[in-house]
């Protein structure tokens, strides 16, 4: 009879699991107590016994292949069923019944791998990332920690594997001081009516476009990152002078918080806002490896052009959109995001 192995459990937590490493190939055979493929989690690596004597009929994951628990990996059998259409060209042997219901059992366990499950209409998420943290083998997290390495930039490289593995890292890690300092942008035009008669009216309270801007972005910005505070420079460029500020955003509080500056920058200012409006500019572009996340407002005719500026290093393009995309839409209707 055919047996199923499966991806086993080895945390209350797991929900799947890496083949590290196949101790046994197809039509090997194998005692119940023989080692037969190493799993991987994200805090352990262990050795796992065939559990049942046979031949080795099926592989159905690859080493490096991320399984979900109980899912069959493999198919040990009685006897050693060669998947080969040509050994049975021009040859009709006689068939052994005991063999040929094994063989009908092998099949229907391999069909029933194939089928895809119709009782969950959403596929399954990107192994790239669980709860926002790099799926990597204990020993590559490990080495990457102790050398300082930061595995989430490693992930954003050219050809990096997920879930990522210790020689996965030691061959990437040459390229994070050549590849993730490029300073990328986008920009986006946005309607001035809402944000001109929203500044209108609280012009008395001495509220200016920077500062609206530098609320509506926090808001973004911390929705993607789920922090409640953000750290803020606002850089007020006019045709005379600059301006510079620093603040410490609570996003429980609303515009009034803008009347206390800090009286030092602080050390992790998370988000730059350059208020280009009420000067000739129409860009700000500068080559600072410390430059964050920075906002770049400028005026075009009776439009805004909102300019994102970030490091590939610190966010993917796709992520980088999501950001752009959520400011502009709270900017364009500040009031939402103000009350």
């Amino acid at each position: 009879m055919a047996k199923e192995i499966i991806m086993p459990m080895l945390g209350m937590t797991q929900d799947s699991g890496i083949i590290n490493k196949w101790h046994k190939k197809e039509g090997d055979k194998t005692k119940a107590d023989e080692i037969l493929f190493e799993v991987e989690t994200d805090k352990t690596t262990m050795e796992i016994e065939a559990g049942s004597e046979g031949f080795i009929n099926k592989i159905l994951f690859q080493e490096g292949d991320t399984v979900p628990v109980g899912d069959t990996i493999a198919i040990i059998s009685d006897t050693f069923e060669k998947q080969n259409d040509e050994l049975n060209q021009n040859k009709s042997p006689k068939v052994d019944q005991n063999i040929e219901v094994e063989s009908k059992s092998i099949q229907q366990l391999m069909t029933k791998k194939a089928e895809p499950e119709n009782n969950n209409s959403f596929s399954n998420p990107s192994p790239k990332t669980k709860n926002n943290k790099i799926l990597a083998s204990p020993k590559a997290k490990s080495v990457a920690n102790n050398q300082g390495w930061d595995l989430k930039k490693i992930s954003l490289l050219p050809g990096a594997p997920i879930p990522l593995h210790y020689d996965d890292i030691i061959r990437l890690s040459p390229q994070l001081n050549n590849s993730l300092n490029s300073v990328l942008s986008m920009s986006s035009i946005i309607s001035s009516m809402e944000v001109n008669k929203l500044v209108d009216d609280l012009s008395s309270k001495k509220i200016n476009i920077s500062k609206i801007l530098s609320l509506t972005a926090s808001r973004s910005l911390c929705s993607y990152s789920k922090n409640t505070k953000c750290f803020v420079e606002v850089l007020t460029i006019n045709n005379s002078e600059i301006d510079k500020c620093y603040y410490d955003i609570n996003l429980s509080k609303g515009l009034n918080q803008f009347n206390n500056k800090l009286d030092t920058p602080p050390q992790n200012i998370e988000l730059k806002i350059i208020d280009l409006t009420n000067s000739n500019f129409i860009s700000w572009t500068r080559n600072d490896q410390d430059i964050g996340l920075e906002i770049v407002l400028s005026k075009s005719n009776e439009s805004y052009v909102l300019t994102l500026v970030f490091k590939s290093e610190d966010y993917n393009e796709e992520e980088a959109f999501k950001i752009s995309s959520e400011i502009t839409k709270h900017f364009e209707q500040p009031i939402l995001q103000l009350l």
